[in-house]
């Protein structure tokens, strides 16, 4: 059960039509949006996935550029998974999945003749 103030002909709903969104207060897309409600979550399980879910050092100002460059790199990782490697991993794949599928299959130790061969 959905308990909400939209479409029963209140400000807000003047304030949806005004603004162009008078289609949020349809029973169809109320359940839309409740249905995605957890979507934002992913984005931030991705990018603790990326990196660490705790920084590494006891200065704000350290765990603060530590931060930063961790989501640099979150981000160049996810401009190279959209432009360069489409066609190889999903484009809603986390970083472990390209991590497998394109970084550790290079780094696969074989093993042939009882020799190691890297």
């Amino acid at each position: 059960m959905i308990v909400t103030n939209l479409s029963q002909g209140g400000y807000i709903d003047e304030l949806l039509e005004r603004a162009g969104m008078a289609d949020y207060t349809s029973t169809h897309s109320i359940v839309a949006v409740y249905h995605g409600r957890g979507s934002d979550e992913l984005n931030d399980r991705s990018l603790k996935d990326f990196g660490h879910e705790q920084l590494p050092f006891k200065q704000f100002t350290a765990n603060a550029a530590w931060y930063y460059m961790m989501v640099l790199g979150y981000n160049l990782l996810e401009c190279y998974k959209y432009d360069v490697a489409y066609d190889v991993v999903p484009t809603g794949a986390y970083a472990t999945t390209i991590r497998r599928r394109l970084i550790d299959i290079a780094g696969k130790i074989v093993r042939h003749a009882h020799k190691r061969r890297y």
